[in-house]
């Protein structure tokens, strides 16, 4: 299967491309801003392709996608720091909600059809309904940060796309 790791280069991605190369039977690509490999992940060079580009630039994430022609993504790109995100609101709206919506609509020009996987958090529950219970998906969003906020309107933007775009995208929190 042809898969691409959005944020391929942080902690999750990397993970993730070490466990589907183990796997084997995929062609792997993976996007990161910068487009090269830290230390820890430079082992992966040579066996997963990858690309630099900002998920905010639809003509580079065009060609991305023309040059990978994915059959499943794992959107892992964004920002992920909850604390910071209070000093640094209008980058983490930029990278979680402007980001995905740049790469839905890149997704949806391609002519492809991709299962995406959108990666977002339990913090966008933010406090139980109920204290002491446990959150699901009926659990009232109520997220509590710029980060948590950021993460549930991508969440609900990939629903939209699902919707109006025909996009096939799972969320999973």
């Amino acid at each position: 299967m042809r898969i691409l790791i959005t944020g391929i280069t942080g902690f999750v991605g990397g993970h993730l491309a070490e466990a589907l190369r183990a796997e084997g039977g995929h062609a792997l690509a993976g996007v990161s801003r910068r487009g090269d490999w830290p230390a820890d992940l430079a082992h992966l060079a040579g066996a997963v392709e990858l690309h630099a580009a900002e998920l905010a630039d639809g003509p580079a994430l065009d060609r991305v996608l023309a040059a990978t022609r994915p059959e499943w993504v794992f959107h892992l790109a964004g920002y992920a720091n909850t604390g910071k995100s209070f000093r640094e609101p209008a980058l983490c709206w930029a990278y979680n909600l402007d980001a995905t919506r740049s790469f839905y609509d890149a997704v949806a020009r391609s002519g492809l059809a991709p299962r995406v996987l959108f990666v977002s958090s339990g913090l966008v529950y933010g406090e139980p309904d109920e204290p002491g219970t446990p959150c699901d998906e009926r659990t009232t969003l109520k997220p509590a940060s710029p980060y948590a906020a950021s993460k549930a309107a991508a969440d609900l933007l990939g629903y939209q796309y699902s919707r109006t775009a025909g996009l096939d995208v799972v969320r999973v929190r």
